[in-house]
């Protein structure tokens, strides 16, 4: 058994992850991936291949039950109907390296079973590139496009998540689009120097999720044995906040995120971060979890039970109110309103977007208004983006931070990121 010491560059943290991972692989030469050394593919050979990968990206069925089949047929007609990963053991590919990643992939809170590791393991990579010539083309052919399906996934997962609701394999699969793609994304790792890097980059770059990558790494970064092993409590409660974090589509470097377990709104600027207690939906009126936009505030008649409203673009019936009862946010227990979100200090919540929006002018004609009890629109020259989560835990300084699952979502989280069955098992034997 041959160890590999493998190190990952952390782009948005800085900080060095070490894979420790135990396999034996034939050894490939360092030749740029592609270039044939002693044993070059003879030309009949080259076109039997281009035949098979033709004949099999015509298929219209799934036989090998791929996650994502239009991809796949995408990505090797954008490499030219070549293999990918399969070559003779003189050439120089990034196979072992996608083989170390799907072995770990524990260390970004996923399951190894959604990446067909019945089919992917090493014994046939190493028997199909030690004895190129003397395998069929159809096992090559059937590795290569399984180990591509498994990479695209792993990058899909990696960077939508595997479970978010607005992006399933089956919208996301063979579909155009102008923002991420797997496909571009895994060609460039496959042609750059550092495939590890270029994987890792597909993840979210918040602070937030970075934070809980880190702590993820440094908590699961382990030899492969282990990384087959069903992860404990506190890796799995991390794992699902990783996952909900790449649901999160966190473009602006100004936005509002409400976070309803830990009952806190933060107004976030490029140089500052605001935070104010929130009230949220009790478990029988849940607040949604969305994003939106801010774009408009309106003060209230001193009779009104809100003095502030703020706006949102698309939820007009949960809109982010200000109570003007300040006893309501002195209470451990917040989660109390019929599904609309409450803020503490709307006052000052209002300054500070009429000083982002470049309107300090207006702030004289709020303090009136509100003094006053006349009501009075604000609208802002640019919206602000609300993102509504559901972490229950956070990473903040160095200090894991715990929150109480308020709508008791974490568990159906659990058994749907991880074996379900094998996760009830687990509960079932600790009593839980």
């Amino acid at each position: 058994m041959k160890v590999w010491d493998r190190f990952a560059n952390n782009s948005t943290s800085g900080i060095k992850i070490i894979l420790l991972v135990g396999i034996y692989v034939v050894p490939f030469s360092q030749t740029v991936y592609g270039q044939f050394v002693n044993k070059p593919i003879s030309k009949d050979q080259e076109v039997s291949l281009s035949n098979e990968l033709h004949l099999s990206l015509a298929a219209k069925n799934n036989p090998e039950y791929l996650n994502y089949p239009q991809e796949v047929k995408q990505i090797y007609r954008q490499a030219g109907k070549k293999l990918l990963w399969i070559a003779p053991d003189t050439v120089k590919t990034h196979a072992a390296d996608a083989m170390i990643m799907l072995d770990c992939v524990l260390q970004y809170g996923l399951n190894h079973d959604d990446y067909h590791p019945k089919e992917l393991v090493y014994d046939k990579l190493n028997r199909y590139t030690s004895k190129f010539s003397k395998t069929s083309l159809a096992e090559k052919l059937r590795f290569d496009r399984l180990l591509t399906d498994a990479m695209l996934t792993l990058m899909n997962d990696l960077h939508y998540g595997k479970l978010n609701p607005a992006h399933r394999p089956s919208q996301i699969d063979g579909k155009s689009s102008s923002g991420f793609s797997a496909n571009a994304e895994l060609l460039k790792a496959i042609r750059e120097g550092d495939f590890f890097l270029a994987v890792d980059n597909v993840q979210p770059k918040s602070k937030a999720y970075t934070n809980l990558q880190y702590r993820m790494h440094l908590l699961e970064g382990r030899v492969t044995a282990e990384c087959y092993s069903f992860p404990e409590s506190e890796i799995r409660k991390m794992a699902i906040n990783m996952e909900r974090l790449r649901w999160v589509e966190k473009n602006e470097s100004t936005f509002i995120q409400v976070n309803i377990p830990s009952l806190t709104l933060e107004f976030v600027t490029p140089d500052s971060t605001y935070e104010f207690k929130v009230i949220v939906g009790s478990p029988a009126a849940p607040t949604p979890v969305r994003q939106d936009a801010l774009n408009a505030f309106t003060t209230q008649p001193k009779e009104a039970p809100f003095n502030l409203v703020f706006a949102l673009n698309n939820l007009p019936l949960m809109n982010i109110r200000g109570l003007a009862d300040r006893l309501a946010f002195s209470k451990q227990n917040r989660a109390v309103s019929t599904g609309y979100i409450a803020v503490e200090q709307p006052e000052k919540l209002a300054e500070l977007l009429l000083k982002y929006d470049g309107a300090n002018q207006q702030l004289a004609k709020l303090h009136q208004a509100l003094h006053n009890g006349r009501r009075e629109k604000f609208v802002l020259g640019k919206a602000v983006p609300v993102i509504i989560t559901y972490l229950t835990l956070e990473i903040n300084e160095g200090i894991i931070a715990s929150y109480k699952d308020i709508y008791n979502l974490d568990n159906d989280l659990e058994m749907e990121l991880y074996n379900r069955q094998q996760l009830l098992v687990l509960k079932n034997k600790s009593g839980l």
